[in-house]
């Protein structure tokens, strides 16, 4: 009995004195200030934790421009989107037919007009006596005769400056613009028919825009009030 009390008393004695040894032991973990820390990782052999740092971070997803284009692509695919697609066609279609097609046909007619002029008559006089001698009416009758409108508003223009010329209210010279003479008539009425006359036939021949049958009408009109005025 003693024996087994002696027994209980060195193992409670040897676990006591093993505990002891085991705190004295334990490792003490210490957390170091925020200006250690600093000071700590400005250490060149610290460099590695700012790798690692910039190594776990992600770059954030472009989840807007995504989500943008997946909203394009599924409104374009929709019923107003397609309308909307068929109606820019349409209107890139009709851009093309009025700044390209419906000049260039202008333009080729107008081409067409002066390629048929009258005796390649497509000049005009550089002298007073050029123009004294051209036989301006016949060649604009001939012009209406052959639906060459262009020309026949063109030897209209001319007949009224022959007229203008023979009456002493303008004087004819090769250097003068169509304007020149504009600006040298005097009297109000005259002057704005004479101008109305002018600008057709400018349109006419040098803008090249076609000339209808109803144009011409109202043109030889223009003129035969003209020749009333001057004379």
């Amino acid at each position: 009995m003693i024996l087994s009390c002696l027994h209980s008393a060195n193992v409670a004695a040897a676990v006591e004195e093993q505990k002891e040894q085991e705190v004295q032991t334990e490792t003490v973990l210490y957390t170091p200030s925020d200006s250690e820390w600093q000071s700590l990782t400005r250490d060149k052999h610290f460099s590695y934790a700012h790798e690692r740092e910039g190594a776990l971070e992600k770059k954030p997803a472009n989840h807007f421009l995504n989500g943008f284009i997946e909203s394009l692509i599924s409104f374009f695919t929709s019923a107003a989107g397609k309308a909307i697609i068929w109606l820019l066609i349409a209107a890139v279609a009709l851009f093309i037919i009025v700044r390209v097609v419906i000049p260039e046909f202008r333009t080729s007619k107008r081409k067409k007009q002066q390629d048929n002029s009258l005796a390649g008559d497509t000049g005009n006089p550089e002298s007073p006596e050029d123009l004294e001698s051209g036989l301006w009416e016949e060649k604009m009758a001939r012009a209406v005769s052959e639906a060459l409108y262009a020309d026949a508003t063109r030897f209209a223009y001319l007949a009224i400056l022959k007229l203008l010329s023979q009456k002493g209210q303008i004087t004819f010279r090769s250097e003068a613009t169509d304007f020149d003479y504009y600006r040298e008539l005097t009297e109000g009425t005259l002057k704005e028919s004479f101008r109305n006359l002018l600008l057709r036939y400018q349109y006419a021949w040098f803008g090249r825009f076609p000339v209808a049958e109803a144009e011409w009408h109202q043109t030889y009109v223009l003129y035969q009030s003209l020749k009333t005025a001057i004379r």
